[in-house]
């Protein structure tokens, strides 16, 4: 599993609907704190029968947005557990 921030790719600061059609292309996933917009392109780009690389939610209330190996953590845990599916 790699893990790179957006901040460290060329795609920092793209839209939303831009980001997830590169993500998608390039077969990665998105993980997002953003529960309100993300969701609304997704659904988007499903609707218009094209796919996403994933998108996972990481929950404000259980961890600090500063917390980043506890988000590796939980990552790791989440494809340990969950890898195997499509």
């Amino acid at each position: 599993m790699d893990v790179v921030s957006l901040y460290d790719t060329p795609w920092r600061g793209l839209p939303d609907a831009p980001l997830l059609e590169a993500l998608d292309h390039e077969g990665w996933t998105l993980v997002s704190r953003d529960v309100n917009t993300i969701p609304e392109f997704v659904k988007a780009r499903l609707a218009a029968g094209l796919t996403h690389g994933g998108v996972i939610y990481a929950d404000s209330k259980r961890l600090r947005q500063s917390d980043v190996r506890g988000l590796i953590r939980r990552l790791v845990a989440f494809v340990e557990k969950h890898g195997h599916e499509d």
